[in-house]
């Protein structure tokens, strides 16, 4: 055990991290605000190819709109898994900070805060207790349980969700005929507006959890 998390919260006057998140956590709201701006040019060429399509009275026409759509999908797909990876990470090393507060009774370990996203089921609630356990720890270690998280974690959850449904949306919806794939584009239309104002709330709530965690560390610092 670390000399900080053997200190019992109520008797400790300062923090220190576990691991420095400062580099990892620029890092991801770089990624993430990079991911906004993709998102919404990607809006608008869908927007544009939606109304090539509709302007289209030829398979050719619409079956070149749909290589487009799936290189940029291709592509899109790429940075999403490497943004995730960067974000995982980040959960972990909050999650360890957390620990390493001295926080009395978290639910989670580092490595479950990241774990609970990739089992069926159980990533649908277990990712979004673990990231409001770090919340709270990260705003008074020592009386974690009763702090307030406000509605952004609740927001930035609900997106995420709903992010989720729309991929698996649009692998469901049939492309067969000329007015399906006409309708196609609507889908990424949806979720490029979804990812976008996801990936807002994916950064306050990086922030504000970065923050909070830097005032206890420059509170020992000073000497409170």
């Amino acid at each position: 055990m670390s000399e900080s998390a053997a200190i019992p919260p109520h008797l400790s006057t300062g923090y220190t991290y576990q691991v420095d998140p400062t580099s990892l956590t620029r890092l991801l709201i770089t990624l993430l605000w990079v991911n906004v701006g993709a998102a919404s040019v990607l809006l608008l060429s869908d927007f544009l190819e939606y109304s090539l399509l509709l302007a289209a009275d030829d398979l050719d026409a619409v079956g070149l709109a749909w290589i487009v759509q799936t290189v940029l999908g291709l592509i899109w797909t790429v940075y999403s898994v490497f943004l995730g990876v960067v974000f995982l990470r980040w959960i972990y090393r909050a999650n360890k900070n957390c620990h390493g507060f001295g926080a009395e009774g978290m639910a989670f370990s580092p490595g479950w805060s990241i774990g609970y996203y990739f089992i069926p089921l159980l990533n649908l609630y277990q990712p979004f207790r673990a990231m409001k356990e770090i919340m709270q720890v990260s705003q008074c270690p020592g009386d974690w349980k009763r702090q307030p998280t406000g509605g952004l974690i609740y927001v930035w959850w609900t997106l995420w969700l709903l992010s989720l449904y729309l991929t698996a949306l649009a692998f469901k919806v049939p492309v067969e005929t000329h007015e399906d794939y006409i309708r196609f584009p609507l889908v990424f239309i949806l979720s490029d507006c979804e990812t976008i104002i996801l990936g807002i709330m994916a950064i306050l709530l990086v922030k504000r959890i970065a923050r909070a965690q830097e005032r206890l560390v420059q509170d020992k610092n000073r000497g409170y």
